[in-house]
């Protein structure tokens, strides 16, 4: 057997960045328009409560400003609490249903609406979203995986599974020994 990896280093800078919009339709707009850009983004979340943009940038410190004053963006010298916080699973209360959603950015208005307590990531293709009920999580109709609650599925919503998952799953395991549909 034989692996291949592919090691980044560690970049000189980073930068903490903040976009603030009038209201949730064009906080959207700013998302999928920095998603579209040449920027080379680290991350791009979109707090629908706020209708604010937390970008981070990494790579040369002399680079970093000038990207960020072409951008329009201002420095946000709380920003790496943001991404501290979302990356320790802490929004939302600690007894509540915590899930991650895969979307596209043309339901992110949906989604912000439901979810009092959401954030929106990736550039608007996952939402991470904390609920009291999982009946409010199922009621989405999307696919979610929960990731804190009290004990329960571990996921929420249908479950669908692409004709490509399905053909490889059929190669690399026909026997079925390993969990996920098979398709015959």
């Amino acid at each position: 057997a034989e692996i291949t990896m592919k090691v980044f280093p560690k970049p000189p800078g980073t930068a903490y960045l903040r976009m603030r919009c009038s209201d949730l339709r064009a906080a959207v707009a700013g998302l999928n328009d920095l998603a579209n850009q040449p920027w080379d983004l680290d991350a791009l979340d979109l707090l629908p409560a706020t209708s604010e943009l937390k970008i981070r940038l990494r790579g040369e410190a002399g680079a970093l400003e000038a990207r960020r004053e072409r951008m329009g963006a201002d420095v946000d010298k709380c920003g790496s609490l943001h991404w501290d916080e979302r990356e320790a699973l802490t929004l939302g209360r600690g007894d509540d249903y915590l899930a991650k959603i895969p979307i596209t950015p043309q339901q992110i208005l949906e989604v912000a609406r439901r979810f009092r307590e959401c954030v929106i990531s990736i550039g608007g293709n996952v939402a991470w979203v904390s609920s009291p009920s999982m009946s409010e999580l199922e009621a989405l109709g999307m696919p979610a995986l929960i990731l804190r609650g009290r004990s329960g599925p571990v996921s929420a919503g249908p479950l669908r599974q692409a004709q490509i998952h399905l053909a490889l799953k059929n190669v690399f395991d026909p026997q079925g020994r390993y969990p996920g549909a098979l398709m015959t």
